[in-house]
């Protein structure tokens, strides 16, 4: 019987981690979980963290990966990766919702399932696991209303964090007047640093010029794409929709909102 489970997990990844926990208490399991971003699961104050960690790994214990691009960067990390592959340790993986399958890399079994945060079936998946390792049961009612708030704390975290550390970005290069009257033609550089292809699935475009009059337009393209590593740039013919916006005196512009999927072509 597993008497531990030890959430593995890059300290700028603890939201995602206190919800995992979160998930994992609703069994009301006999095991202990480890969780050192998490107050009365992390490693107690006055204990060495390696020489406590040694002495756990050496039970029954469950290692759950929690894998990001943090996860990677982090020698601690790796090292615990380390530490419980080679203990031949029974593990699971979560991706977080702004890393891929595809990045999987070190001692992780390509091909061995993986679960997702931020995907209600996966997690539902995970809730099964968890019952068949213990032989237990919960609460349905319970289990949909902390998996529901998990997912949307975790969306929540992801949308932030891919505003701030984003490898994929539309910047507005120029713009200018189209040949047909009401027109413009908006010049945008599209950035794809991901190590795939990515299609451009939304973005909302904000253009101001020196007097102040705005243009603000809502996209939602069906073929803007970059490949791994390119920067490139497209010409996108819009309708001015009535706006007194002035492409020849433009002076501010900006792209919220942007959204964007791994392509799978």
């Amino acid at each position: 019987m597993i008497d531990t489970i030890f959430i593995s997990h890059a300290h700028k990844d603890e939201e995602y981690a206190e919800n995992l926990v979160n998930l994992i208490k609703v069994f009301k399991l006999d095991a202990e979980i480890i969780c050192s971003s998490y107050a009365g699961h992390n490693v107690p104050a006055d204990e060495n963290i390696y020489d406590f960690l040694k002495g756990k790994l050496k039970g029954n214990v469950w290692v759950i990966y929690l894998l990001s691009e943090n996860y990677y960067k982090s020698a601690a990390c790796l090292n615990e990766m380390g530490a419980t592959w080679i203990q031949n340790k029974q593990y699971s993986t979560f991706l977080t919702p702004n890393f891929d399958f595809i990045e999987l890399k070190g001692a992780i079994d390509p091909s061995k399932n993986a679960y997702r945060l931020d995907n209600k079936n996966k997690l539902n998946d995970f809730k099964g696991s968890i019952i068949e390792q213990f032989s237990t049961s919960v609460n349905d009612n319970i289990w949909e209303s902390v998996r529901d708030e998990v997912i949307k704390n975790v969306n929540a975290k992801a949308k932030l964090e891919l505003q701030e550390n984003s490898k994929a970005k539309i910047m507005v290069e120029s713009v200018s007047k189209h040949e047909e009257e009401g027109k413009i033609n908006v010049a945008l550089r599209l950035i794809n640093n991901y190590p795939y292809k990515i299609n451009f699935t939304f973005f909302k475009l904000i253009l101001k010029d020196e007097k102040g009059t705005s243009f603000v337009i809502e996209q939602e393209p069906t073929n803007l794409h970059a490949f791994h590593e390119e920067s490139k740039i497209v010409i996108l013919p819009l309708g001015l929709e009535g706006s007194q916006f002035s492409a020849s005196r433009m002076k501010e512009s900006e792209v919220q909102g942007l959204k964007f999927i791994q392509s799978l072509k």
